[in-house]
C-alpha cells in the first residue's frame, strides 16, 4: 500500500501529557490484501486504550487492541470499513499519552518534548509520503521563546492564541522514525517529568535499535581484540 499523507498533531497539556491526533491516508495497491488492521506505534508503554478513538470516512472504529507486532503500540481493526485493493481511506486516530514533557537539561525554566510519528514496515509501503508534524504549545507561550532541537522548524506560527511549530517532508518515506524535538518555557505547566542526563542516555540507548546494534558490534570487536591480545 501507499501512504500519500500523514499528519500528526500534538497538543501539550498542563500535566506533562500530550494529546495526539493522526490523520493517515492509505491507498491500497491493486492486487494487494485489503487493509483491515492498522498498527500504530505509541511513544511508551504507559498508554490507556480506553482514551483512544478512531474513525475512517466518518465511521467510528471501536475495535482497538494491543498490537501483536508493534511494541509499544496498538492495532485498529477496520472490520467492515477495510480498504480494498485499489481503494483509499483516511484513518483518524486520537489518544492521550502521559509523561511526555520533560525538564529541559539546558535551561531550568524550560521544558522539552521529543516525539516521532508512527511508521510502517518497509516491506509493505510503496511510494513516498507527505509527512507533517505540528506541536501546539500551551496558551501564554510566546513564539519567539520556542526553540527547535537539532532540526529547524518548517513553520512557526500562532493559531487561536497558541504558538504552533511544525515540520514537513513532502516526499518522505513513512518507513522509519522522524524524531523531532522542541524546547519551550514552562509557562502553564503544573509539572514536568524530571530525568538525569545519565538516565536520558540509558533510555535513548534502550529505545534505539541502531545504537544497540552498534554497541553489540563494538563489544564483539573489543572481545576479539582482548582474546587475541591475552591468549
Amino acid at each position: 500500500f501507499r501512504v500519500p499523507s500523514l499528519l500528526m498533531q500534538v497538543e501539550v497539556q498542563e500535566d506533562a501529557s500530550v494529546h495526539i491526533t493522526y490523520d493517515i491516508t492509505f491507498a491500497n495497491n491493486e492486487g494487494a490484501h485489503p487493509i483491515d488492521v492498522v498498527d500504530i506505534g505509541v511513544p511508551h508503554s504507559n498508554y490507556d486504550i480506553s482514551n483512544m478513538s478512531a474513525s475512517i470516512g466518518g465511521a467510528a472504529l471501536t475495535d482497538i487492541r494491543q498490537s501483536q507486532y508493534v511494541t509499544p503500540g496498538v492495532e485498529v481493526h477496520l472490520n467492515s470499513h477495510a480498504i480494498p485493493p485499489g481503494g483509499e481511506g483516511t484513518l483518524h486516530f486520537e489518544f492521550s499519552m502521559p509523561d511526555m514533557v520533560y525538564q529541559d537539561t539546558t535551561r531550568p525554566d524550560y521544558a522539552s518534548l521529543q516525539i516521532t510519528p508512527t511508521w510502517f514496515g518497509n516491506e509493505y509501503v510503496t511510494g513516498t509520503t507527505d509527512i507533517r508534524i505540528a506541536i501546539f504549545m500551551l496558551p501564554g507561550v510566546e513564539a519567539e521563546d520556542v526553540l527547535f532541537q537539532e532540526i529547524p522548524f518548517s513553520i512557526k506560527t500562532v493559531s487561536e492564541g497558541r504558538t504552533v511549530v511544525g515540520w514537513r517532508w513532502p516526499e518522505a518515506r513513512a518507513t522509519g522514525a522522524h524524531l523531532m524535538g522542541v524546547s519551550f518555557p514552562k509557562t502553564g505547566l503544573t509539572r514536568v517529568v524530571r530525568i538525569s542526563r545519565f538516565e536520558m542516555i540509558v533510555r535513548s540507548f534502550t529505545e534505539n535499535e541502531n545504537a544497540r546494534l552498534a554497541a553489540a558490534a563494538f563489544a564483539i570487536l573489543l572481545l576479539g581484540m582482548l582474546f587475541f591480545r591475552f591468549t
